[in-house]
Parts: C-alpha cells; structure tokens; sequence
C-alpha cells in the first residue's frame, strides 16, 4: 500500500508544480503587458490564471478519481485473495501436504483419476485441459 500512496503523492506534487510552475512564466508575460498595454493586461493575466487553476483542479480531479479506482482494485483483489484462502484453504501447508500424501499413495493411477478422486474427497470439480 506504501508504493501506491507515493505514487499518488508524487502525482499531486508534480500537478503541484505544473500549476504553480507557470506563476514565473505569468509573471514574466505581466511585466511585458504591463509595459506595453497597461491596464487592459490585467484582464488577460487574470483569465491567463484562471485557466491555469481550471485545468489544474480538472486534473486533480481525475487524478483523485484515478487513485480511488485503483485503491478499490487493490481492496478487491486482498478481499479475493482472503476468500480463497479461506474458501479453499488455498497456499498453505497442509493442503499442499495432503496434496503430496495424495500423490505419493496414488502413484498407480492415471492423472485424470487422481483428479477425479482428489476432486470428489476434497468437494472440488475436475477442469479439464484445454
């Protein structure tokens, strides 16, 4: 979860710049309107900010919408990744166990019925092979 939160930090600090980035470059461009037009540059700045603080809120947006998809992909798969370990005792010791004592004592049949036979005592279904 610590990878996910400071990519999402990291994200936010570069919107971050990018939005305030620009202040050096409008400020540079005031100067030069000032200069040359006056007061009628101020209308312009002032639209030129704006703009800036419309689309950095849009992309904040989206990029907040972005990490909450992606944190409810990672609580998904964690909630899918407990099911099966409860469901089916999947990864642990003793069920690979039982699964090596099985092959051990069934070294005579063909794989197709060992499937079978795993399937019916342990309450599974044989998948067959594509």
């Amino acid at each position: 979860m610590t990878w996910i939160t400071f990519k999402y930090g990291a994200k936010k600090a570069w919107l971050w710049f990018k939005k305030y980035g620009y202040l050096v470059a409008i400020a540079l461009v005031a100067i030069f309107i000032f200069a040359f037009k006056g007061s009628a540059g101020k209308d312009i700045i002032k639209g030129l900010l704006d703009a800036n603080d419309k689309g950095h809120t849009d992309r904040e947006a989206a990029l907040k919408e972005a990490h909450e998809r992606e944190l409810q992909r990672v609580a998904e798969f964690q909630e899918l990744q407990k099911k099966l370990v409860e469901d089916y005792n999947f990864g642990s010791r003793e069920a690979k166990k039982r699964a090596e004592e099985a092959l051990k004592e069934n070294t005579d049949l063909p794989i197709d019925e060992l499937a079978k036979k795993m399937a019916r005592e342990w309450g599974g279904k044989v998948v067959p092979p594509e």
